[in-house]
């Protein structure tokens, strides 16, 4: 069987990724793996196709905010993220007062009304405070004329009239894509509170981006046409529905030396492959639990998440989403 030119070199790139990783010492809760077990971390590498892998890194404070936990306890750490995978801030970081916090089945006047002001003082006058941001936002406008154009015509009031014309599934998906922007923004777009999550191609974006060296690593993948996954690039079907719809879409990425992949909601366990600390890597148990690798690429691994809300409680966490015919909504830990 002969592989064409992209499968050839996507087939490269994910054993230099593999050798990397065996470079480590690799563990499970801590424990360094036998002989058998690595072998069976090769057929899953093998059996990841049309994918893209991600990464994600987070300091000590974060892990703290989040699973109210370090990577001192390992072990405990371990369980969390491959129970309950990585999600976006709006879940568990105290509410800033001083934004709109938009719950992710919020479809009021008010937050649809937040994008278009959030549009207007980004893309269109420009008034940003970081320099960086500044700049980039400017050579983004250069690339995407017809983008920007839009928002530079558009009222405010013919803004909401188009979108009440769309039904509910419309409304979030064309929120949920604008959201997605202003999140890859950072504190200018919509950076605190987010019900979205950043991840990257880059291997080394926490060196890129400075983030400080106490944390951990986190490495999963994309599947292609996932629709909670949002990025210009090959994996976004996001855009095309939006476009259908009648709205404009980005061309480029604000900030393309990020190779952003942005997640809705957050990274299921189901889909990450495990994390780098100190000088090993821990990997997701649930590798070793599955009987075929054959559609893991799509499906994901078989995590078992019966103790989900039993255990939710120990972290400080104070919400999680369900997902109903496609669709998804948050519920407060006071429901559960």
């Amino acid at each position: 069987m002969y592989l064409c030119g992209w499968e050839y070199l996507a087939k490269l790139i994910m054993q230099k990724k593999l050798k990397y990783i065996l470079k480590k010492k690799l563990t499970v809760k801590g424990v360094p793996l036998d002989a058998e077990k690595i072998q069976i971390i090769n057929q899953f590498f093998s059996s990841l196709h049309n994918v893209s892998i991600v990464y994600r890194c987070v300091d000590s404070d974060y892990l703290q905010n989040q699973y109210n936990t370090s990577v001192d306890n390992i072990g405990l750490l371990s369980e969390y993220i491959f129970l309950y995978g990585v999600k976006g801030k709006l879940f568990y970081d105290k509410l800033d007062q001083k934004t709109m916090n938009l719950e992710i089945d919020e479809l009021t006047n008010a937050s649809l009304a937040y994008i278009y002001n959030k549009f207007q003082k980004i893309f269109v006058s420009q008034r940003i405070e970081s320099e960086k941001t500044k700049e980039a936002v400017s050579k983004f406008k250069l690339s995407n004329p017809g983008f920007i154009g839009y928002w530079e015509k558009l009222s405010i009031e013919e803004w909401l009239s188009l979108i009440e014309k769309l039904d509910n599934q419309g409304k979030q998906q064309v929120k949920d894509y604008y959201i997605a922007i202003l999140h890859t923004i950072g504190l200018a777009g919509y950076g605190r509170n987010s019900y979205f999550l950043s991840t990257s191609r880059r291997s080394d974006i926490g060196e890129f981006l400075h983030i400080p060296n106490d944390g951990i690593e986190i490495m999963g993948w994309t599947r292609v046409g996932s629709k909670n996954v949002y990025t210009p690039k090959r994996f976004d079907r996001n855009a095309e529905t939006v476009e259908r719809l009648g709205f404009p879409v980005i061309k480029s990425d604000i900030f393309p030396e990020q190779e952003e992949i942005t997640y809705k909601c957050g990274l299921l366990p189901h889909f990450i492959i495990g994390f780098f600390y100190d000088d090993a890597f821990e990997v997701n148990p649930y590798i070793f639990e599955s009987d075929s690798f054959l559609n893991v690429s799509q499906e994901g691994l078989p995590v078992c998440q019966a103790p989900f809300y039993e255990r939710l409680k120990e972290l400080n966490y104070r919400s999680t989403y369900i997902e109903i015919d496609d669709m998804l909504f948050q519920i407060s830990l006071n429901q559960i």
